[in-house]
Parts: C-alpha cells; structure tokens; sequence
C-alpha cells in the first residue's frame, strides 16, 4: 500500500516583509518556483537548479535524513536575483535569549560574481573564487546583509573541525575582519514538516528564499554556495554562461503567465 504525505505544516516563517518582485514572493513558499519538496525537484524552465551536491552526498543520517542539503535554485527578472535553499540542516540566524546567543547552525549564503575569478570546486568540496556574501548563520537576528570580505571556513584555526577531512568550505563570513556592506536583501525562513519520505523522516525542513537587488552588486551572480557548520556536506550551483540569467527572465515570465492563465 502506497501512502502519501504532504507538506502542510508550516512551523515558523523568518521573515520581516514578505516582498513581492516578479513572478517570485519572498515568502519561503516554492509554489512560484514550480518546486513541490521532495515531490518535484524540477522548477519551471530558466530556472537554474543543483539537487543536493553531487560531489560529496555526505550521509545525515544522525539527523534521519539522506543529506544535510536538498537543492539550490537560482533566478533573476529585470531588477533582483532570486535564491532558494532546501535544507535538511537548521538555518536560522544568531538570537539573543537573555544570556547568549543561539541560532546561526546554517551557514552564510556566499556569491561568485561575474567579472571576477571563477568559483571553483574540488571533489571534497572546497570551494575558492566567493565575492560576497548574504548574513544568514551570522546575522543577528534580522538575515540579509549583503557584504564582502573575508570568509571563514570549517577548519579555521580554534575551529570546529580543525585537521578534519571534510571540505573545509567556506562556511560563515570573518566578523573578526573589515567587512563592506553592499546592500540588503530579504530573506525569508520556512520550516515545514514533509513527513516520511523514502523511509526517512522529513520533519523540520528548512526552505530559504532570498531576494537580492540587482543595484547593490557590481555584477551578476555566476555561482551561489553554501555548507554548514561541520562542513561535511555542501551545495553548489554555477551558471553556465552569462545569457543564462536572461533566459531565467524570460522563462519565469512564461511561467507566471502560464499560472495567471490557468488560474482564469
């Protein structure tokens, strides 16, 4: 007997504004991206798309679950970026409860920008060629601060891996030297409950959606990376040429008019 689950629990949504750019809510619902967690991973066409990491499927089983990530999706209209993240792992940022902070187990959302050296990826993992990145794991308390700097990895001297042999990714960004912030984009944090899927329990899944203003970069993203805190597991998305985005525009557009159409 076949039995089926949905995704209907919403447990928490981190958002302050839910913004409405395009044909995308920020609002940590996939709905507008095509995207049904672990019933659809495809997105609608144009939509760039990294289903967990292919380099390194890292088991999580200590959390019941096959990955510590999902999938990542990359998308643009005429004047922002859009990200999303599926997480197995917990994204939230730094809260203070009285006494210290908690939160921050995710790590930072990182951007490789055209127009300056190509991110790249080794079969652990490692990634170099990062220009900016979005607070999330080191935000304190409201995500989305746009920076550049210098990037902490997961073996950072006093780290928590040190000599480990995970990637040692580039994890959070190094609040303990200069940053520069570019701008602020809105981040919105969902955690839902998909049940059992493929004999795993699917519970507190977390979905990130970022929208990011086109005005505050110097130019456009060619490759979005994350890893969390221990570094075992990692997620990697690269554009693959720079008409891409262009295509992304043009086949949400389709995809929202599509939508408006069957809703009629």
């Amino acid at each position: 007997m076949k039995v089926e689950y949905r995704a209907v629990t919403l447990v928490l949504v981190l958002a302050l504004s839910s913004l409405c750019w395009g044909g995308f809510v920020v609002d940590a619902d996939l709905t507008d991206w095509g995207v049904v967690p672990f019933t659809d991973w495809s997105p609608d066409p144009g939509i760039g798309f990294e289903q967990t990491n292919n380099l390194n499927k890292y088991n999580a089983n200590n959390y019941s679950e096959y990955y510590d990530f999902e999938a990542l999706y990359l998308a643009s209209d005429s004047s922002n970026y859009y990200i999303a993240l599926v997480s197995s792992y917990p994204f939230s940022p730094l809260h203070w409860n009285g006494s210290n902070f908690e939160g921050g187990d995710g790590g930072d959302i990182f951007l490789d920008l055209w127009g300056t050296s190509p991110m790249s990826i080794s079969p652990h993992g490692v990634v170099t060629g990062l220009d900016a990145a979005i607070l999330v794991a080191t935000a304190v308390e409201t995500p989305g601060k746009v920076v550049t700097g210098t990037w902490r990895d997961t073996h950072y001297s006093g780290g928590w891996w040190p000599g480990e042999g995970y990637q040692g990714s580039p994890h959070v960004v190094d609040h303990t030297q200069p940053t520069t912030t570019l701008g602020w984009a809105t981040v919105a944090i969902g955690v839902y409950d998909y049940g059992l899927i493929d004999g795993q329990w699917e519970g507190n899944t977390y979905v990130l959606e970022i929208g990011i203003p086109k005005t505050i970069l110097p130019s456009g993203i060619r490759g979005v990376h994350v890893t969390q805190w221990c570094g075992n597991d990692s997620i990697n998305l690269i554009v693959p040429a720079p008409g891409a985005m262009a295509l992304a525009a043009l086949g949400t557009a389709i995809a929202g008019l599509t939508r408006a159409r069957r809703r009629a």
